[in-house]
């Protein structure tokens, strides 16, 4: 008997174990929450054994990589190296970190040979698992059978998971952030009589699912998501309706101010917090949670841009600059999101000052691709791709500070690798 393995069955093998290894990495969008103390200041989180995994295999199958990565990383240490005011550790640790996340996501996009709708349909076939989590979620806690959930996925337990949908993710909020590419597609779907990916049935689910987070910015992604397909491709009688479609919009945000009470409280908070001296007049203790947070970083932020406006204190050393700035009894009152600011935003600013975050606006306005009537299906894709990347943009520099978490990389990646795809065609002048 022939004990050899012929080169066909090494190639399904290789499919194999790279099409698993691709759905694990991509579950990392939404599972984000479990991981190890190492003691050294070091967290070890589960997806960092596959990312390893893939760039290994990546590595040894071609060890070719993009040189326009390689420059942005290269220049991200040298800038990180020149302008950090303190916490060397602390940058070391965030340069590896995005180096990292950024090499198993390249490698994951290069392994799918950049065909990006097959990455699309895997990332929408998680999804569909995680939502009807979700769903299985909301009704168990509807019923008030929350403990069978808990037993069968006891990691959420740790953490303050309620009625809103949540599923597997950490927070409502990171459930969102992993949904919004497939809900924009969903709208999309729904909006031109479409079914890419997805029937009319599944875009409703998601889109309902999106709206259980009851999170604040799966309200704002949904407004700037139905801005986008509206003015998709621009006309007189769209700009004449987008004036029913402003009022209907601003209804919307009443409605939601009105009835539902989460987001009543965080605006009157928010809104209280900014009219007086958040940090002196001590009621930060009256304010919920989620606004004393948002306060808090805008307060580091403004002290930041006053002492180090161009380059701020250092990639990575937002909790330094958290704890220079706010007095002690306000860090024992709460210290959550220290280390991420709770918006990208806020932390591109302590962190890399003006400059950084002008670097980053100018990246994202430089990538995003214009609409045309005459895309093919083809290219429609690499359009959805793009503009749910820029709705997640736009959604990360308001909420989640962390620079890798929910797929971070993956995201900028796509975002970038689609216009460039759409560039290739020659149909489009910039």
């Amino acid at each position: 008997m022939d004990n050899r393995v012929s080169d066909l069955d090494v190639i399904r093998t290789d499919r194999s174990v790279k099409g698993i290894l691709s759905y694990i990495v991509l579950t990392s969008i939404y599972l984000t929450g479990q991981y190890i103390e190492t003691g050294i200041g070091f967290t070890i989180y589960w997806f960092y054994f596959p990312y390893a995994f893939l760039i290994f295999l990546g590595i040894v199958k071609d060890s070719k990589f993009d040189l326009r990565i390689l420059l942005f990383l290269v220049a991200l240490v040298i800038f990180s190296l020149a302008t950090f005011q303190y916490g060397f550790p602390l940058v070391i640790k965030q340069l590896f970190n995005i180096s990292f996340s950024l090499f198993a996501f390249y490698y994951l996009i290069k392994f799918e040979q950049f065909n990006f709708p097959a990455i699309l349909s895997k990332y929408i076939q998680i999804s569909k698992v995680v939502l009807v989590l979700g769903y299985v979620q909301v009704f168990l806690f509807a019923i008030g059978g929350d403990q069978y959930f808990g037993f069968v996925f006891p990691f959420v337990r740790e953490t303050n998971i309620s009625i809103r949908m949540q599923s597997i993710a950490t927070e409502p909020s990171f459930l969102t952030l992993g949904l919004t590419p497939v809900v924009f597609l969903s709208l999309y779907n729904l909006f031109y009589r479409r079914t890419f990916y997805l029937n009319w049935k599944w875009c409703l689910l998601f889109v309902g699912g999106y709206l259980l987070t009851l999170a604040s910015t799966a309200y704002l992604g949904l407004l700037l998501m139905l801005a986008i397909l509206y003015f998709k491709n621009f006309s007189v009688r769209k700009f004449l309706w987008s004036i029913g479609a402003l009022t209907g919009i601003f209804l919307f945000v009443i409605l939601a101010y009105s009835f539902i009470p989460l987001i009543k409280e965080r605006v009157d908070d928010t809104v209280m917090g900014l009219r007086g001296n958040f940090v002196q007049n001590g009621k930060y203790r009256e304010y919920n949670l989620s606004t004393y947070i948002l306060l808090s970083n805008f307060h580091v932020v403004k002290q930041s841009l006053k002492d180090r406006p161009l380059t701020g204190y250092g990639l990575g050393t937002h909790e330094l600059t958290y704890d220079h700035y706010l007095p002690a009894e306000m860090r024992a009152y709460s210290s959550l999101n220290r280390n991420d600011a709770g918006s990208m935003a806020f932390r591109l600013i302590t962190e890399t000052g003006i400059l950084g975050l002008f670097v980053f606006c100018f990246f994202t306005l430089r990538y995003r691709i214009r609409s045309r009537a005459w895309f093919s299906d083809e290219e429609e894709i690499l359009w959805i791709i793009n503009a749910s990347a820029f709705v997640l943009i736009f959604l990360y520099l308001l909420r989640n500070g962390n620079y890798t978490f929910n797929g971070k990389m993956l995201f900028m990646l796509l975002y970038f690798y689609s216009y460039k795809a759409i560039v290739m065609t020659k149909k489009i002048e910039r």
